[in-house]
């Protein structure tokens, strides 16, 4: 029995280690290509995969499989003494001859000049991760994609670099196409000479230097750490150990997903992922000086009026103040969905409804109001009676908008309502639309 206990206590242990030993990466073949809804990031609205060979039919090849491509490494101080400053390459730190013999080669961090530590990717042919975007419904301003590993490394870009690259010809110089790679060293992804692929690698030019290498090879296509300072958005920047630029870290291989995240949409529709309060009834004054009123919530038939832009109001009026509608939309700070405060880059408000009195003429119209800290602050506003697209969009000190988590929301009608002639109010549709980005 004794015996029997220890084998099976030796069993245990052995399929402990095994789980503990982390998955091995290894080539891949296909990648999957996603898009998530706006207002959930756990909805798929569309998806497609695709294999090497699938891409290479379906889509303009890019690359020959002759021209080499690079990516640049970081830089060192004394790998940049030892090559640029070689007469003092003994002194103990190189500081003497970096810092105050420019002209003898200053140190520089972002290699500017892009003259060493090149990483070749090869002579690679692959797929424009554009066209690949454009399978599943495509990007637009704003959108973010994740760049995925099987392995889980990834790196996130926004949609400039995937699409304005084209547009832009000083990013179109420095940046290249992002090209998913399946062919180098004359062979595809997933056979034993090219063992890195799947693989992003940016195709830059020669337009802006002559790049030549410690060994004499001149006119290469290298993406450097200085192209990544003009082209990406320093919070997409890779920084090998948190302070040496390297667009190495870039390439990312083994890569079998590409994940489309557009801004987070807030809305009362029920299929979203985020949260939200609507209250009903009237202020009495436009704009009132606190956050709190109206304070009577929405019932579950008056939240389904606002839940999508139908044509189907949501109305409410006043015999004595004027008729108003609030709207709290709480901000999740994961950084899967809103992200820090830090990292929101804007903040869009859309209202689609009607605010009339009974007077009509210049009685009618509507303002809308966002709260900033300590009062409210006008986005938009209207003389009409009819429908209409209220709109407003935060672009800095977008702290000053979340109080408690939440961003408030106000549209009142803008004239005062009496037992005769009322102030109305009608919500279709309201959203926030939430930009924020994700850090390399």
């Amino acid at each position: 029995m004794r015996k029997r206990s220890m084998i099976l206590a030796m069993l245990l242990c052995i399929v402990m280690v095994s789980s503990a030993v982390p998955v091995q990466a290894t080539a891949t073949t296909e990648v999957e290509v996603i898009k998530y809804a706006a207002n959930n990031y756990s909805t798929v609205v569309n998806s497609t995969t695709l294999n090497y060979s699938q891409m290479e039919d379906l889509f303009t090849v890019q690359g020959n499989g002759v021209t080499h491509y690079f990516h640049q490494g970081p830089i060192f101080t004394d790998e940049w003494n030892s090559t640029n400053c070689p007469i003092y390459e003994n002194w103990t730190t190189g500081q003497w001859c970096h810092s105050n013999h420019s002209g003898m080669g200053a140190y520089d961090v972002w290699d500017r000049n892009e003259t060493m530590n090149f990483k070749t990717k090869g002579s690679p042919k692959g797929t424009d991760i554009k066209d690949l975007c454009e399978q599943v419904g495509g990007m637009s301003p704003g959108d973010e994609i994740q760049v995925l590993a099987n392995d889980n490394f990834k790196k996130w870009f926004n949609y400039t670099n995937v699409y304005n690259n084209r547009a832009n010809t000083t990013l179109n110089n420095k940046q290249g196409p992002m090209i998913l790679t399946w062919y180098a060293y004359g062979n595809y992804t997933g056979t034993s000479d090219y063992y890195s692929g799947m693989r992003l690698v940016f195709f830059a030019n020669t337009t802006t230097h002559v790049n030549t290498t410690e060994e004499g090879e001149k006119d290469l296509y290298v993406f450097g750490d200085w192209d990544m300072h003009e082209c990406l958005a320093p919070w997409y920047w890779h920084n090998y150990s948190t302070t040496y630029p390297s667009t190495n870290g870039l390439s990312v291989k083994y890569v079998d997903h590409l994940k489309i995240y557009p801004p987070h949409l807030h809305d009362f529709n029920t299929t979203g992922d985020t949260t939200g309060w609507a209250f009903r009834g009237e202020v009495s004054a436009n704009p009132p000086n606190t956050p709190d009123d109206p304070s009577t919530e929405f019932n579950s038939a008056a939240y389904a009026n606002i839940a999508d832009d139908d044509g189907t109001f949501q109305s409410d009026f006043s015999d004595s103040n004027y008729a108003a509608h609030r709207f709290n939309f709480s901000i999740d700070n994961s950084t899967a969905k809103d992200g820090p405060i830090a990292d929101i880059e804007t903040l869009n408000i859309t209202w689609n409804g009607k605010g009339w009195h009974d007077n009509g003429g210049a009685a009618n119209g509507t303002y809308l109001y966002i709260w900033n800290s300590s009062g409210y602050e006008e986005l938009d506003s209207t003389t009409s009676g009819a429908e209409v697209y209220l709109t407003g969009e935060i672009t800095s000190g977008i702290s000053n908008y979340i109080n408690s988590g939440n961003v408030t929301v106000l549209v009142v009608q803008k004239t005062v309502g009496d037992e005769i002639d009322y102030s109305h109010i009608e919500t279709d549709y309201v959203n926030m639309t939430v930009t924020h980005h994700h850090h390399n």
